[in-house]
């Protein structure tokens, strides 16, 4: 399973929360998202109410931010991806704010030493992370050769990225990085290959971007959390379990930052979680599972708004549900885009019960393994299995997605754990 954890992760690009994280977490102060949640930011008034981080979506959260009003100063949106290519750093791409287009920055790939990915961005788009996860075809398959890493970097008004700092993790194979929503705590879900389970560092976050180890960090747990989506409140961290028995894993964040283990969802033995995101105001959980196997699904859980716990509440399956793999929520709630692994995105109208009404698609000839969606919650980028990116606009009243000309777009290396900045 350990193997099968490491394909799940880079399927995925890691991190959404996003949202992609995450991909992608909103704040109602309209200031930005941190990856993996699902509280939309607020539309901006007359002036300049500037929006936030578009995040990953990679844990499938909603995209936070406040979009600019009337008479708002001008903005710069960028979108970051990690590689999957030794040696090949952090790549960087402005977004052209009529047309989506992307351009490549000046100075990228920015430099981050072995392939980096998951990445994520704080809440104020002031600061990218990028993990180095262990690569088996560079460090070994065992996943124990080598450790990760953890780089910072500034985000400038341009774009470009400024070496911060570098950490030297204690612990192997980053699977995720995971800001919460008010940007105090980042986290990296790590392996730990002797104990077979996972090992989670957490750090707070400080006003310059530099990172500090919370008290008893590692944290060992008995399940491998990947690819996790915070509770609006930051409360709760919904995870894929990459562990021996695959599944759902559910941590709390207590007041001083520490994350424990309240709850595991087993999943059935021939099939395989791929991705989460909050749905209904995080009233529900949605889960892609399988892709390839015969329980090729999107299923949903009730999220007790006390406990955080979860339970089964239905599973939708069918033609527009076959070969789901990623998942990204628009920043209005209202709909959730499904990256389909054998190529394609569908998007579908969130009701208030957790209901999902079919509502477009986007043609995509590759696989579609992760997303994001720009902080105008008007384009959409997805990661391809190659050296590309596909763009569609993104029409937020019916759902309908238009590929936008020139895509897909050439990427440097095969592109992961995409986030959307705005700055």
């Amino acid at each position: 399973m350990m193997g099968l954890a490491l394909l799940w992760m880079v399927g995925c690009g890691g991190s959404t929360n996003s949202n992609a994280n995450n991909n992608s977490t909103g704040t109602d102060s309209g200031t930005g998202g941190t990856t993996g949640s699902s509280n939309p930011g607020n539309s901006g008034g007359t002036g300049s109410n500037t929006g936030g981080t578009g995040g990953s979506n990679s844990g499938g959260g909603t995209s936070g931010s406040g979009n600019s009003g009337n008479g708002s100063s001008a903005t710069n949106q960028f979108l970051y991806g990690g590689s999957l290519a030794v040696g090949v750093g952090v790549q960087g791409y402005k977004i052209d704010a009529n047309t989506g287009a992307l351009t490549t920055l000046s100075g990228s790939p920015f430099t981050s030493g072995l392939a980096p990915y998951p990445i994520a961005v704080d809440p104020a788009n002031k600061f990218l992370y990028a993990a180095i996860s262990q690569q088996p075809a560079e460090r070994g398959a065992n996943c124990n050769d080598a450790k990760a890493q953890l780089y910072s970097y500034t985000i400038g008004s341009d774009g470009a990225l400024s070496p911060l700092e570098q950490i030297n993790l204690p612990t192997y194979c980053a699977t995720e990085v995971v800001i919460d929503p008010s940007g105090t705590n980042l986290y990296v879900m790590t392996i730990d290959p002797a104990q077979f389970g996972g090992m989670v560092m957490a750090y707070s976050i400080g006003s310059d971007g530099k990172l500090t180890a919370l008290p008893n960090t590692p944290y060992h747990l008995t399940s491998t959390p990947s690819l996790g989506v915070f509770s609006s409140d930051g409360r709760f961290l919904y995870a894929r379990n990459d562990g021996a028995t695959n599944g759902l894993v559910v941590l709390q964040r207590s007041s001083s930052g520490a994350l424990s283990e309240i709850q595991t969802v087993p999943w059935a033995s021939n099939s395989y979680v791929f991705n989460v995101a909050l749905v209904a105001g995080g009233k529900d959980l949605l889960v892609t599972s399988a892709l390839n196997s015969a329980d090729a699904a999107v299923h949903e859980f009730a999220v007790d708004q006390g406990s955080g716990k979860l339970s089964p509440k239905q599973t939708f399956t069918g033609d527009k549900f076959a070969s789901a793999g990623t998942l990204a929520v628009d920043r209005s709630g209202q709909f959730v885009l499904i990256g389909l692994y054998s190529g394609g995105i569908n998007t579908f109208k969130v009701g208030a019960d957790g209901s999902l009404t079919f509502a477009g698609s986007g043609a995509n000839s590759a696989r579609t393994l992760s997303m994001a969606i720009d902080t105008t919650n008007h384009f959409v980028y997805a990661q391809n299995n190659n050296n590309s990116v596909s763009a569609f606009t993104f029409d937020a009243t019916t759902g309908n997605l238009t590929a936008i000309a020139g895509s897909p777009f050439a990427t440097q290396a095969q592109f992961v754990s995409p986030v959307v900045v705005k700055k």
